[in-house]
């Protein structure tokens, strides 16, 4: 991944229950929950194992510099 400095309006779409690609080489992650401009919760099991896993990012607001 990397960063960037803009928002592209045409991948902002997610939706419950879309997939999310991180690497060509493993599965996808299931978006579990999205709410814009403040949460994106992401759900994977293992096939093999049965392991469960969740990714979730939030988003806070904050004023300019306010973290230091």
């Amino acid at each position: 991944m990397r960063n960037t400095e803009k928002l592209l309006r045409d991948y902002q779409t997610l939706g419950t229950g879309d997939e999310v690609q991180l690497h060509p080489k493993t599965p996808p992650l299931t978006v579990a929950a999205v709410e814009p401009n403040a949460r994106l919760v992401l759900h994977a099991r293992d096939p093999r194992t049965g392991d469960a896993f969740t990714w979730a990012f939030i988003s806070f607001p904050t004023r300019l510099g306010a973290l230091g």
